[in-house]
């Protein structure tokens, strides 16, 4: 038969690799975790020969679909889609991209990872319930990381964070980030350089802080359970 093309091995991936990994797991990968499904296939030359055996494997990769470093078993971690306090995630055409340093341009910065097995041991919260307890609890972070209560609304950002799927959470998968950037009108994110723990641009400029909010109103509260990657 002619060598498949890569809609046809996507196609392979999809019926032999995805149960051959939830095997491996035992049933706990998640689909929409850090991790996902790959495929290794003959090469063209090796299809020629008669080649046909593929290998089903685990792999981490980013939202560039770039190969990222892994260390230990799959089947042992903790998949959720979470990164590091005080990464930056990088940002392309208003899109999150990969994890990258403060210094270079980033749509986000994560200021807290907040395991949510902790406040509902029982089972999966709705996300009503998540974002109840998330906004005190992300707010506090974000105003321990940047040092006081009013930085966050200074350098105009906005906190926001994940939640969590029944998909998730029947994997293990149970922690979310809080993260703050900047959505701009156009849909995305605008692009910052620098920690916000110190100066930053945002798309080229200082940011201008607002007015002072006079005294008798609150404070706007974050954004609820904004997803900073699309289709996480």
């Amino acid at each position: 038969s002619p060598y498949p093309d890569a809609a046809r091995f996507a196609s392979l991936r999809d019926e032999h690799c995805e149960t051959a990994v939830q095997d491996y797991t035992g049933g706990r990968f998640d689909p929409t975790g850090k991790y996902s499904v790959g495929l290794m296939f003959p090469s063209q030359a090796g299809w020629a020969a008669g080649e046909r055996a593929i290998r089903c494997g685990i792999q981490q990769t980013g939202a560039t679909s770039a190969l990222q470093v892994m260390t230990g078993s799959v089947a042992d971690q903790d998949q959720s889609m979470v990164w590091d306090t005080g990464s930056c995630v990088g940002v392309e055409s208003g899109v999150p991209t990969d994890p990258i340093d403060c210094t270079a341009p980033h749509a986000f910065e994560v200021v807290s990872v907040v395991d949510l097995a902790a406040q509902f041991p029982g089972g999966l919260p709705s996300v009503e319930d998540q974002d109840r307890y998330l906004e005190p609890t992300c707010t506090q972070a974000s105003d321990a990381y940047l040092g006081g209560p009013d930085v966050l609304r200074e350098k105009t950002l906005t906190l926001f964070w994940d939640n969590v799927d029944a998909s998730s959470w029947l994997a293990g998968s149970k922690k979310v980030s809080c993260s703050i950037g900047k959505e701009v009108e156009s849909g995305g994110f605008a692009s910052i350089v620098g920690s916000a723990k110190g100066d930053i641009t945002i798309d080229g400029a200082a940011p201008v802080p607002p007015p002072p909010v006079p005294d008798g109103r609150s404070l706007p509260i974050p954004l609820p359970g904004a997803s900073p990657l699309p289709g996480a």
